[in-house]
C-alpha cells in the first residue's frame, strides 16, 4: 500500500502548497509522554512537527530572488500534514533553518499549545462558573480563534481568580483537578473532554496488528497509593472598602491612546477584589476651573489586583481625582483531603493535587477516594509501536478509545491514546514508525456507574 504524503504550507497566507515531493524526513510528536510525572499528572507537551526538505534548487532560501517563494519564506505560516487518508498534524511554522552545505532546510511547526504556553491571562469570577466555561475563557483570552470544542462540565468553580497566570498551566491544572482531558486534535482544534465522556471504541488492537513491539511500564511507575487534595476556600468581606486614591494629577495629551493601571492598596497580598467601581474627575485646568473633556473609546477592566483604564481624550486635560472601591475576596483556611491504601506504609508512592481552583470539600473527598482506587488498579500502561501498517497506523487521534488484546501478557483492556509519535524510517516516507502511548480509561467516575457492553449490549450510565 503506497502512502501519498501531503506536506501543506500556506506560503501566501491563503492557498495550500504541497511540499511533499521535496520532503526527506518527517517527525511528529503530540500529547504527553507519561500519565504520571513524579507526584502529579504528566504535562502535555506542545505538539511538534519537524520536516527536512531538499533545497538543492534554493526554493526555500529566503535570499534567493529567483525562487518562486521569494519573500514568502518565514515563520508564522499555517502548516499541515496528511497521509493518504487523514490529517495527522495542524499547526504553525515556528522556525526555518537553511543548511547550505547539504542543501536542505529544516522546518519546525507547533500546534496551539505553543500559543497557550506563551500567553499570560487574567480571568476572574465572582460567582460559580462551570469548568468548561472557565477553560473557554482562558483559551479565548490567550488564542481567541474559533477552533475550540468543549464538552459541558457538571463541575463548577466558586470565586475563582487566575491573575496574570500562564494559560497552558491554568488549563492543565483545571483539567487535572476535575479528572478531565484537554488536548489539541489532529485538525488543530483545542478539545476539552469532561470525565464522563468515555467514548466508543475506535479500534481493537490485537497482537497480530502490531507487527513490531510493545513496552509496558512497571507497576510502581503508574500506580499511586495515596491521593491528596489541598486547597484554600475563599470568602468575600461583605463591606465596600477604598482601595485606591490618586495622590497627584495625571496629564493626558489630546489624541493620545491612553492606558493607565491603578494598583489596589489596603488589601492582603493573597486577596483579590470584586464588585469594583470607581469615581473620577477630569478637567482641562489643573485647578478644576476648566471644561470637562470627552474621553473617546473609554474602557476599563479589572485584574483582581488592579484597575486598567483606557481612552483617548479630545483635548489636553488632567485626571484630578480617581478613587476605586470594592469588596475584598480573601483566602480562608487550608483544606486537605487525603486517602491512602494499605501499601502506602511499606512503599509510599503519593500523588498530590494542590490548587486554589477547587473549593468543594465534598467533591475533593469524592475525587480523592475515586483516584486512590483508580491509581491502585492501573496495570501495564503499554506503549505500542507499529511499523508497516499504513492501513490503520495513521487512523487514530489523541484520546481515541481502543481495546488492546495481547494474550502473551494476559492483557485485554481499554485505553485512551495519551500520546502519538510518527517518524519516517525511509526518506520517501513509505515506512513509518507510529508510537501510541496509552492511558487507562476511567470506566467508573464520580456520580455515575458506567457499565460494560457485555451484559446489556450497550453502554449505560446510571446516576447515583
Amino acid at each position: 500500500m503506497t502512502i501519498s504524503w501531503r506536506i501543506w504550507v500556506k506560503w501566501d497566507g491563503t492557498n495550500w502548497t504541497n511540499e511533499a515531493s521535496n520532503c526527506r524526513n518527517l517527525v511528529i510528536s503530540r500529547g504527553r509522554d507519561n500519565l504520571i510525572d513524579g507526584q502529579a499528572f504528566g504535562k502535555i507537551k506542545v505538539g511538534e512537527a519537524t520536516i527536512i526538505l531538499d533545497n538543492a534548487d534554493g526554493r526555500y532560501d529566503p535570499y534567493n530572488t529567483s525562487s518562486p517563494l521569494y519573500g514568502l519564506v518565514y515563520p508564522g505560516k499555517e502548516f499541515a500534514v496528511d497521509d493518504s487518508k487523514t490529517r495527522l498534524f495542524t499547526g504553525t511554522i515556528d522556525s526555518i533553518k537553511v543548511f547550505g552545505i547539504n542543501k536542505t532546510v529544516e522546518i519546525h511547526a507547533v500546534d496551539t499549545w505553543k500559543r497557550l504556553s506563551e500567553a499570560k491571562v487574567t480571568v476572574k469570577y465572582d460567582n460559580y462558573q462551570h469548568v468548561d466555561g472557565a477553560i473557554k475563557d482562558v483559551y479565548n483570552k490567550a488564542v481567541g480563534d474559533a477552533k475550540i470544542a468543549c464538552d459541558f462540565s457538571i463541575d463548577a468553580i466558586k470565586n475563582w481568580y487566575a491573575v496574570d497566570k500562564n494559560a497552558k498551566e491554568v488549563i492543565e491544572e483545571l483539567a487535572a483537578l476535575f479528572m478531565d482531558e484537554v488536548f489539541v486534535d489532529k485538525d488543530g482544534y483545542f478539545v476539552y473532554r469532561q470525565h464522563n465522556n468515555v467514548k466508543s471504541i475506535a479500534k481493537t488492537v490485537n497482537q497480530s496488528s502490531l507487527l513490531k513491539d510493545m513496552a509496558i511500564k512497571m507497576p510502581w511507575e503508574c500506580q499511586k497509593n495515596k491521593v491528596t487534595y489541598i486547597t484554600k476556600g475563599t470568602y468575600i468581606v461583605n463591606r465596600v472598602i477604598l482601595v485606591y486614591e490618586l495622590e497627584d494629577p495625571i496629564f493626558l495629551k489630546s489624541g493620545d491612546n491612553i492606558e493607565l493601571e491603578f494598583e489596589y492598596k489596603n488589601i492582603k497580598s493573597d486577596s483579590y477584589l470584586t464588585g469594583v467601581f470607581y469615581y473620577s474627575t477630569l478637567n482641562t485646568a489643573l485647578d478644576g476651573s476648566g471644561d470637562t473633556p470627552t474621553i473617546n473609546n473609554l474602557d476599563w477592566w479589572t485584574t483582581g489586583k488592579s484597575l486598567i483604564w483606557s481612552g483617548t481624550p479630545d483635548r489636553d486635560c488632567y485626571i484630578i481625582s480617581f478613587v476605586i472601591y470594592g469588596k475584598e475576596v480573601r483566602k480562608g483556611s487550608q483544606w486537605t483531603v487525603s486517602y491512602q491504601s494499605s501499601s502506602y506504609t511499606t512503599y509510599p508512592n503519593p500523588i498530590t493535587f494542590e490548587s486554589e481552583y477547587i473549593e468543594d470539600v465534598n467533591l475533593m473527598k469524592t475525587y480523592a477516594l475515586f483516584l486512590r482506587d483508580w491509581f491502585g488498579n492501573i496495570k501495564y500502561l503499554p506503549t505500542i509501536i507499529v511499523e508497516g501498517r499504513p492501513d490503520w497506523q495513521f487512523s487514530l487521534d489523541l484520546y481515541d478509545r481502543i481495546t488492546v488484546n495481547i494474550p502473551k501478557f494476559s492483557l485485554s483492556s481499554d485505553y485512551f491514546i495519551g500520546g502519538i509519535d510518527y517518524e519516517w524510517l525511509t526518506d520517501n516516507g513509505q515506512l513509518v514508525r507510529t508510537t501510541y502511548k496509552l492511558e487507562p480509561v476511567k470506566v467508573t467516575v464520580p456520580n455515575y456507574w458506567v457499565l460494560g457492553t457485555g451484559a446489556l449490549d450497550s453502554t449505560a450510565k446510571l446516576g447515583v
